[in-house]
This record gives C-alpha cells, sequence and structure tokens, in this order.
C-alpha cells in the first residue's frame, strides 16, 4: 500500500497481487497523526497489505525538509501498530507527476485535480516503489545468471580418441552474451596443472542439452577469467569481508580506503580482492 502523508489529508493507493499496477484509493481528511495511523492500518488490514510504501519529503538538493521528521515518525509508529514492514521512498516531484497524469485523464478543473491530487500521489510513490522491486530484482536475476558457482556438478565430456573424460564445473560466466564454462577433470590430466582450469563455450543444441566448444582465443580467454575472477571477488569479498594482505606485516583490514586501521601504522594494505593500495 502506498502513502502520500498530510496534515489534513491523507493519500493511499494499493496495488494488485502480482505487484504490477498502483490504484488510487479516494482521500480522506485527517484531524491527527492518531486518527491517520489508525485510519490507514485499517485499511491495510482490510485490503490484505503485506506492507507499506511511504512518500518522504525531501528538499530538491536531497537534504530532508522540516516535514521529513513528522514522515519518519508516522512511519515508526505505522509500523509498530500494524506490524508491516514500512518502507520511505523519495516523492519529490511526485505531485507535478501526479497533476500531469490527472492531466492527461481528463481532469481539468484545478478544484478536481485538487480532491484527487493525494491519492494520485500515493499511486505514484506506490507505482516507482514496484518498478524499483521489479529492477532490483531483475538486476539479482542478472547477477546471479553471471556467475553460477556449481558444486559437486560433473560433465562428460569426449577427447579426440572418444575417450569419456569427467569434468567438474566450477562455474559459468556471462561474456559479451555468451556463457562459457570453467571445468576442472575430475582426474588429473596430463599437462594441466592441478589447479588450472579448462574454459569452454556453452552452445545450446537444444533444450536439454549443451555443446562444450574449447577455448583457444587468448584475449577471449584472459577476458572470461577476469570475469570469473570478479565474480568470485564479489561473492566472497564484499570489500572485503576478510583480513587483507598487507606488505607491511600488520595484519590489517581493509576500510575501503585501504587505510590500515591498525594502531600505528598508517600504512596502506593492499586488498587482495578490490585491489585498495
Amino acid at each position: 500500500m502506498g502513502v502520500d502523508f498530510g496534515l489534513k489529508r491523507v493519500g493511499l493507493a494499493v496495488c494488485d497481487a502480482n505487484r504490477i499496477l498502483a490504484t488510487p484509493l479516494p482521500v480522506y481528511k485527517t484531524t491527527s497523526m492518531r486518527d491517520t495511523i489508525d485510519r490507514v492500518a485499517a485499511v491495510a488490514n482490510d485490503r490484505g497489505a503485506c506492507g507499506i510504501v511511504i512518500g518522504l519529503p525531501l528538499n530538491l538538493d536531497g537534504t530532508e525538509s522540516e516535514a521529513s521528521g513528522r514522515v519518519r515518525a508516522f512511519a515508526r509508529n505505522l509500523e509498530r501498530v500494524t506490524g508491516l514492514p514500512t518502507e520511505l521512498i523519495d516523492e519529490r516531484l511526485t505531485t507535478v507527476e501526479a497533476d500531469e497524469l490527472l492531466t492527461e485523464a481528463g481532469v481539468k478543473r484545478k478544484t478536481e485535480r485538487d480532491k484527487l491530487i493525494d491519492s494520485m500521489s500515493a499511486a505514484v510513490i506506490l507505482q516507482s516503489f514496484l518498478e524499483k522491486d521489479k529492477t532490483e530484482s531483475k538486476i539479482m536475476a542478472e547477477e546471479q545468471n553471471i556467475a553460477e558457482l556449481i558444486d559437486d556438478e560433473v560433465i562428460t565430456l569426449y577427447d579426440d580418441d572418444n575417450n569419456p573424460v569427467d569434468f567438474n564445473e566450477e562455474a559459468v560466466v556471462e561474456y559479451e552474451g555468451d556463457f562459457y564454462a570453467l571445468l576442472t577433470p575430475v582426474k588429473p590430466m596430463e599437462g594441466l596443472a592441478e589447479d588450472e582450469a579448462l574454459i569452454f563455450k556453452i552452445i545450446e543444441e537444444d533444450e536439454e542439452t549443451d555443446a562444450f566448444e574449447p577455448v583457444t582465443d587468448e584475449r577471449t580467454l584472459d577476458a572470461v577469467f577476469n570475469e570469473y575472477l570478479k565474480c568470485v571477488a564479489d561473492a566472497e569479498c564484499d570489500c572485503c569481508g576478510g583480513e587483507c594482505d598487507c606488505d607491511h606485516d600488520c595484519d590489517g583490514k581493509c576500510d575501503h580506503d585501504g587505510e590500515c586501521d591498525r594502531d600505528g601504522c598508517g600504512e596502506k594494505c593492499g586488498c587482495e580482492h578490490h585491489k585498495h593500495d
């Protein structure tokens, strides 16, 4: 549910179960913060809301406005009363967008737009959240596809003499629109170090079968392997989540700018994941 909070009028909006479209509800006049909380909580309960998105009024430069504190207090109390998660979302220019939508919908008289503007603003706030949520979900799905580390996945390929060779699939990496598999042999292979992987381009033959084409181009090999290293670093390090390699033997930790946090050191630590130095 979306909320456009005001001291005199409160706009509300709800979305469908699939979180696709925000729909405004009738505006209601309020007499106090307590009254607003009770009314919004009742609507949220009646509509079966699973969360509440509230517009946060900010100045045009992004700083907190005088009304920001009231909205934050309202959100805290509403969350306490309803038990539902609340999220604040920047509502700068929301009223302008809502007014344009009403004009496009044929509501031309200012008096009529004034009656609907708060609920339309709530719908814009909620729709913005829905779009942001869909975008973040899409990004997460794409990141998962970029490098999917797979445990205990064994792939059988055949050498030039048609002999089967089993490989562990260490990772799948996306590079320039194609997918590549990093494979290590289950059994030691002549000419291949124990910690060395072979890189194959994955070619989809049909819905259930993939072909693995060896990559021989040095530029592609380097690019795919570097992409793999970056994905591993992002998964394991998170800048950096662990000890950094410190070339001056003080065992410091990376604090995002590379400065060693050990007392008296004052040197730079090199983070082996993100190369802070």
